[in-house]
């Protein structure tokens, strides 16, 4: 695979944004219904409620924060009002654009084609026709012929005068349906029906989805301040600026930290905690992409472990998930120690979803060590885990070696496994520095790790004694499998004392 997992739609997580009043700067007013939304979103969706919007705004400084805007849409319909249900289906098919049409009634669906002309949304006007030719039966096509006719919807009139042309003798039948439609509507019917001889198709397939494209728009119309944004983020001297609504429906944490739009805009670097996490302003912004429209090009391995470590600070599980992922089929000599870094720290080591990465990236190190790049400096900076770990693949894959035997041979010859990995690892005890009264430890022979250390004498100490001393001793490790154990020589009164 590419160092890149494969992203979700961005309606993903949009379905939370839209169910999110907190950072909402637009309520829609049906009668004393308030239906919030986003600006920004509408702006790349719907341009003619983002005219509306537009024009209810008073003259204010570009980028100055403008609240909470109440709007009232118009009626074009006035027998035939937009009810609050049917603007509620506009703004899913804005948001998330996976509307199950199926779920709803013929009428329903004639409705939200209704409000779709009136806010100009060519693709859900198709979707809704689409759905209507098949939906039309002998207990709807009075209902609809009469609210098509009267709502000016020709392409469903001429839907459901082709199914009654097909069902003659039903649709005339039904005595109180056509009492309904009107002695002048059933006329005209009827006078179609006697020259209709086929179906004049005149529709043609929906077209295709554009909402990914629509919010990558506005991530980057926020990126060049051509869309105003509602905080910004500090970093290397730049301020990145964005919307955090879309941070707030991914991580709890966040949406309780961050203010509420009626509060005005923000920096929140310190409360994102971006700087300890993320090195650099790419990484932020590689973080925003995802956020705003699920792209994870720019996930580059090295980029996935600075998230990663975000990510799960802040709780945004699916994308820790992916760059976990990424992290796992990207193991190379560039990036083996800081995925090593990540998956065998403590508090990832219990994960069992790491585990195939751990395994992994040890065995890159068996394999490739003489290719990796590891300075002292470089071993002090991914912490004593990691460092022993990597001590540990390399000691395995020189012994296998000595023994003209695969690593995997020798790891089950010698029962290391993963609960069982340094069964085979000899630790050698260098000299004991002088203690205070200018004496020198004796060396010991070499142990291994089931071992007890003697103490001075020789003699291995009792069982209270070597407790309160072994937090007293320091491992001294390199990569030539030497391990030595440094220990401090202690009088016992002193011990005790203490």
């Amino acid at each position: 695979m590419a160092d890149n997992a494969e992203a979700p739609h961005a309606e993903w997580f949009q379905h939370k944004l839209l169910n999110d009043a907190k950072y909402a700067d637009i309520t829609f007013q049906f009668d004393k219904k308030l239906v919030p939304a986003h600006s920004c979103v509408i702006s790349v969706r719907s341009p003619v409620l983002f005219q509306m919007y537009e024009k209810a705004q008073p003259k204010k400084k570009k980028n100055e924060r403008r609240g909470i805007t109440n709007l009232v849409i118009n009626q074009p319909c006035p027998d035939y009002p937009i009810t609050c249900e049917t603007f509620e289906l506009v703004l899913r098919y804005l948001y998330a654009d996976d509307l199950q049409l199926e779920t709803l009634s013929g009428r329903q669906a004639l409705d939200l084609a209704v409000a779709a002309r009136e806010f100009d949304l060519p693709r859900l006007i198709r979707l809704c026709h689409h759905y209507l030719r098949k939906a039309i039966d002998l207990d709807n096509v009075h209902d609809l012929l009469k609210v098509s006719h009267d709502t000016k919807e020709d392409t469903v009139k001429g839907f459901c005068v082709f199914y009654a042309s097909m069902n003659r003798k039903e649709f005339i039948g039904n005595k109180a349906a056509v009492g309904e439609m009107g002695v002048d509507l059933f006329q005209d019917v009827m006078a179609i029906l006697l020259t209709i001889e086929e179906e004049v198709i005149n529709e043609s397939e929906p077209p295709p989805r554009t909402i990914v494209d629509d919010f990558k728009k506005l991530y980057t119309d926020v990126e060049g301040e051509a869309t105003h944004g509602d905080a910004v983020v500090s970093m290397k001297g730049q301020e990145i600026p964005f919307h955090k609504g879309f941070f707030a429906v991914l991580s709890k944490s966040l949406s309780q930290s961050f203010q509420p739009a009626t509060q005005g805009d923000e920096n929140v670097t310190e409360v994102m905690k971006v700087k300890p996490a993320l090195s650099s302003a790419d990484s932020f912004r590689a973080v925003l992409k995802y956020v705003y429209y699920g792209d994870v090009s720019c996930l580059t391995v090295m980029t996935a472990c600075e998230v990663q470590e975000f990510a799960k600070f802040h709780g945004m599980t699916e994308l820790q998930n992916i760059c976990e992922h990424i992290m796992n089929v990207t193991i190379n000599c560039e990036s083996c120690t800081s995925i090593a870094k990540i998956v065998f720290n403590p508090g990832n080591l219990k994960r069992p979803n790491l585990a195939t990465t751990r395994k992994n990236v040890l065995t890159f190190f068996r394999e490739n060590l003489t290719n990796i790049s590891l300075s002292v400096s470089d071993l002090l900076d991914i912490g004593q885990n990691v460092m022993a770990e990597i001590i540990l693949a390399w000691q395995i894959a020189e012994r296998a070696e000595k023994e003209g035997m695969s690593v995997e041979d020798y790891c089950k010859k010698n029962g290391i496994d993963d609960t069982h990995r340094y069964n085979d690892i000899v630790l050698t005890a260098a000299d004991e520095p002088q203690d205070d009264k200018g004496e020198s430890g004796t060396s010991s022979p070499p142990l291994n790790a089931s071992a007890t250390l003697p103490n001075s004498n020789g003699d291995e100490e009792d069982g209270e004694e070597k407790e309160e001393q072994q937090p007293h001793q320091h491992e001294k490790r390199g990569l030539f499998g030497v391990v030595g154990v440094v220990g401090r020589k202690r009088d016992k009164k002193k011990i005790k004392k203490k």
